[in-house]
């Protein structure tokens, strides 16, 4: 019974005597009696016995103290009772006394666990006149219990005697606060999977848990292991449990679970878009995007057939004609399937043709209030827009054939004029005069705010003018909202923020009205994050250049006074893409040498301006360089197919004839520029310092000595075939890649004859692999190899060779014992993928090289990249981005190529490139930083007499057993390939010629 309903009892404060509780806890394990006692105070004793009343309810009647266990009022602390743990306890206690019994008790405190009283309700009462105490403790401890005693008073008011009571447990064990035994584990798993965590807690009593995922409880989670049965992208997150006893609780570490996606065939997210009536000679770009785990890859698809290199997510095309229009789709595809895209049609319109006026706006007069309309009629492809101009200034949202004032004011007066516009030009009507009656009128607008172009921090004003009677007052505004305080003619920004990015106009007033002026945006610039690398290109080639990721419109800029003034680009003649994010420029002359470049990104009023990239126009040393060697002193060897020479770049990049005349073609043996090459192509450094040169079209081996003197290694000019022998009895179809391993033996890429030869420092021939005339893919052991068009050689420092197989698309490895084997490719598989193995994909690789730990790396050329091969077989791109071809210095895929051919690389790890596409000579340092080097011509030397050319050696015929194609009568395949090579050799000279 709660103490609020005790209305008509009387309080005593009750004590236990310690003494009679212990000797009934000593007696049989059961004694009920029931006391009642009504108490009143006194001033010497407190509180005094009245009456006392006993019942005997086990051991028959007996009186108030036999086997009782009274409460006597006390206003100390009693001494309680001591139980031992295990031991039944069952007391009843009462209050000494006569006459009124207690009607109720209430009990609160620290409870023994065990231990309890009787018919305890939540808010501590017992609804009895005798309070029993049962149970068998459980845990030792030292536990502290208060007790009231309710009885009527004969008063009418309640009396309630309380006792401060001490219950002692011994004996058993101590309580002791949860402590992790075991913690639960971070996990990972797949989406849908199952998981589950596990924890031990030891502790007395023993403890309870509750798990939390990111700090919170989880409902119904109690047990000691937790379990999620299909995991999801949510469930994600920090997980811990909580374990509980009475002696408090403890927390476990965090375990994270993490949920990977599954893996999910590709979904078309963003259909790529239709675009009717294209304008020619203007870009577009068709977009798609899609899901997909793994991360899909993308190919672009016109009229049913691939696009070459049109692998991204966007398809840019440039300079639309009319071969552009039909219907593009994309495949998107990933390990678990692919999908093809919606068609996005592509139409192109008519050719442009500028306005032309055909009817002009007449003048016009009006009183004050009238209403006034202006027309024009024009022609043009496209249709042209239209925009109203009084007294030479455009009128706002006048911009349709005609053009109305709805209340003519005084301020109307003036020469209208309307410019028609479309991509192809513009024109200008004739002047139309209105004429009107001035009166006193609203407020006219006469100036309105420029736009303006700030930095962060600059000053800028806003100035408006207005007429009108009586004269009128000013609002300004920023996008429609007024700005406190801003009621003057002009409005000033003191220090500008991107805050301030926005539309502002002024609102003029007088008592006839109101007039809003034209709107003046204010732009803030600043500096773009995206540096642009200056540019090396040659005389003749192009280049682009790159503004990354921006967002917002583009333009391109040129500069020809050094960065004081810039013009925007405009597409046509050398440029394209001038309003893209990369710009193209084709067939560069000297005249631009020293011009600089940037572009201007505008985006929501910000306007970024990059730094600029000075371009400089290098002469044409190189006009189409297939072979390059590299000495122990940094010397680089050139060999041009279309010079037909061989040059030198010293270690200071001067350039100096070693052998040969310029476009002069022949077989001669001779030092220096008596010497005649034909089409010569690899080149290789001896370790005397000289060099041995594939001179292609003369299906020869020339040996080039440190003083440029030539003579012919192996090979017999004019005579083609696939013999082996010693010197001219030896005979190749046509040899393009030489290198050799460290005993000086040679080793030659014979591509028309699909084989690899071998070639002593003598000049005795054999064939290392492969079988002449015979392409094919299969690796073997020497003549049971098969290649097709091999171009590229090179041998590591064990004497395992590797080869370019060129129209295999692969990387080939030749063991000392001849046995050809793919190290990396696809053959028959152009394209471009990193990976290992077959995994890996390349487009008509023409050279390698392998540098000090066994890497190799090759030149990519249908690709314009290089790419690294370790010794496992694994490829990596290292330089250039595939499919783009061009030329930019930078680091990785910053760095652009156009069809490099040849590849040296020096002691120190440098990689030299011979760029043939952009006619130049490019270094890679071991960090994959790309420069382009900048040439100059050799001073030329003393005259010195020259020397009698030495005779040609004597044929030495050929003891071994011959190749297939050697000796006897040419096969039919000999002179079709001679055919083939004078044809290329005419096409790349005529191509050189165009570019002079």
């Amino acid at each position: 019974m709660k103490l609020s309903a005790l209305s008509q009892r009387r309080i005593h404060w009750l004590n236990l005597p310690s003494a009679i509780l212990m000797m009934l806890l000593q007696r049989a394990p059961t004694v009920a009696l029931a006391v009642a006692d009504e108490i009143v105070a006194t001033p010497a004793l407190g509180n005094v016995l009245r009456s006392a009343f006993a019942v005997a309810a086990t051991l028959g009647t007996v009186n108030s103290v036999v086997g009782a266990t009274p409460l006597v009022p006390s206003s100390g602390t009693a001494t309680g009772i001591s139980v031992a743990t295990g031991a039944s306890v069952n007391v009843f206690y009462t209050v000494n006394g006569t006459q009124t019994p207690p009607m109720s008790w209430s009990v609160s405190g620290n409870f023994p666990p065990g231990l309890n009283f009787s018919g305890l309700t939540s808010d501590g009462s017992v609804n009895v006149t005798t309070l029993q105490l049962s149970g068998t403790p459980t845990l030792a401890g030292s536990y502290s219990v208060r007790i009231f005693a309710y009885e009527f008073a004969n008063e009418g008011g309640i009396s309630s005697p309380a006792y401060n009571y001490t219950i002692t447990v011994t004996g058993g064990s101590t309580s002791t606060a949860p402590s992790f035994t075991i913690q639960p584990a971070s996990q990972t798993v797949t989406a849908g999977a199952a998981v589950t965590f596990t924890a031990a807690a030891s502790g007395n009593p023993t403890p309870t848990f509750q798990w939390r995922k990111d700090g919170n409880n989880l409902a119904g989670a109690t047990n000691a292991t937790f379990t999620i049965a299909s995991a999801a992208a949510g469930d994600a997150g920090g997980y811990t449990v909580v374990a509980t006893n009475s002696a408090g609780s403890a927390t476990s570490n965090s375990a994270t679970l993490t949920v990977n996606a599954a893996n999910a065939a590709p979904v078309i997210t963003t259909q790529p878009s239709g675009q009717p009536n294209i304008p020619p000679g203007s870009s577009i770009v068709l977009s798609v995007r899609a899901t997909g785990v793994p991360a899909p890859t993308y190919q672009w698809r016109k009229d049913g057939n691939a696009i070459a290199g049109a692998t991204n997510q966007d398809l840019a095309i440039n300079n639309v004609t009319a071969n552009d229009a039909g219907s593009y789709t994309v495949v998107v595809t990933n390990s678990v399937g692919s999908v093809t895209s919606d068609a996005a049609v592509l139409t192109v319109a008519a050719a442009a043709s500028a306005p032309a006026i055909t009817t002009q706006p007449a003048d016009r007069s009006s009183v004050i209030g009238g209403s006034v309309t202006f027309t024009v009629v024009a022609t043009g492809n496209p249709t042209p827009t239209f925009q109203w101009r009084k007294d030479g200034n455009n009128l706002a949202g006048a911009t349709t054939a005609s053009f109305t004032i709805a209340s003519v004011a005084a301020g109307d007066a003036g020469t209208y004029t309307v410019v028609a516009t479309n991509s192809a030009g513009t024109a200008t009507s004739n002047g139309a005069t209105l004429t009107i009656t001035a009166t006193d009128v609203a407020p006219e607008i006469t100036s309105s705010p420029s736009g303006q172009i700030a930095t962060l921090g600059s000053s800028v004003t806003f100035t408006v003018t207005a007429t009108g009677s009586p004269a009128p007052t000013f609002q300004w505004r920023k996008d429609g909202n007024n700005i406190a305080g801003a009621t003057n003619a002009s409005f000033t920004i003191a220090s500008v923020t991107l805050n301030d990015v926005g539309h502002y106009s002024a609102t003029a007033t007088n008592s006839l009205g109101t007039v809003v002026s034209g709107s003046a945006t204010l732009t803030v610039s600043t500096t773009a994050s995206r540096h642009l690398n200056d540019v090396t290109v040659t005389s003749g080639h192009g280049t682009t250049l790159s503004a990354g990721s921006v967002t917002g419109s583009v333009k391109w800029q040129i500069s020809t006074n050094g960065g004081s003034t810039w013009t925007d680009l405009a597409d046509g003649g050398s440029y394209s893409g001038v309003t893209t994010a990369t710009l193209a420029i084709a067939n560069v002359g000297t005249s631009l040498s020293g011009a600089q470049y940037r572009f201007v990104a505008s985006n929501g009023g910000v306007v970024s301006t990059s730094n600029g990239a000075t371009l400089t126009v290098a002469s044409v040393f190189f006009p189409f360089p297939t072979g390059i060697g590299v000495d122990g002193s940094g010397n680089l060897f050139v060999a041009d197919a279309n010079a037909d020479t061989v040059q030198k770049i010293n270690s200071s990049n001067q350039v100096s004839l070693l052998a040969g005349t310029a476009n002069s073609a022949g077989t001669t043996d001779g030092s220096g520029s008596a010497a005649r090459f034909n089409q010569p192509n690899g080149v290789v450094v001896l370790s005397n310092g000289g060099l041995v040169v594939a001179d292609t079209a003369n299906a020869t081996l020339r040996a080039i000595d440190a003083n440029g003197a030539v003579t012919t290694l192996a090979g017999a000019s004019g005579s083609r075939g696939g013999a082996d022998g010693t010197g001219t009895a030896a005979t190749f179809s046509a040899p393009v890649g030489v290198t050799r391993d460290s005993s000086g033996v040679l080793f030659v890429a014979d591509s028309m004859n699909h084989t690899i030869r071998r070639v002593t420092s003598g000049g005795a021939v054999t064939t290392f692999a492969g079988s002449a005339g015979a392409q094919g893919t299969a690796d073997g052991t020497g003549a049971a190899a098969r290649f097709n068009l091999p171009n590229g050689v090179a041998v590591d420092a064990n004497g395992v060779v590797f080869v370019a197989d060129t129209t295999n698309n692969t990387i080939r490895r030749i063991g000392t014992d001849g046995t050809a084997s793919t190290l990396a490719g696809l053959a028959g598989v152009s394209g471009f993928d990193n990976g290992t193995g077959i995994a890996a994909l390349f487009n008509r690789p023409m050279a390698l090289v392998v540098d000090g730990s066994g890497n190799l790396f090759v030149a990519d050329t249908g690709n314009s990249t290089i790419r690294k091969v370790t010794a496992a077989g694994v490829v990596t791109t290292f330089a250039g981005t595939a499919g783009i071809a061009g030329i930019a210095d930078g680091a990785g895929a910053d760095a652009l190529f156009n069809q490099p051919q040849a590849l040296a690389v020096d002691s120190a790890g440098n990689l030299y490139v011979a760029d043939t596409g952009n006619a130049a000579i490019r270094k890679i340092t071991l960090a994959g930083v790309v420069t382009t080097l900048t040439l100059t011509a050799a001073p030329a030397p003393t005259p010195t007499p020259t020397p009698t050319p030495a005779p040609a050696p004597a044929p030495n015929p050929s003891t071994g057993g011959g190749g297939g194609g050697g000796g006897g009568a040419p096969s039919v395949w000999l002179p079709l390939s001679a055919t083939l090579l004078l044809a290329l050799r005419q096409r790349r000279r005529s191509r050189l010629a165009r570019r002079e």
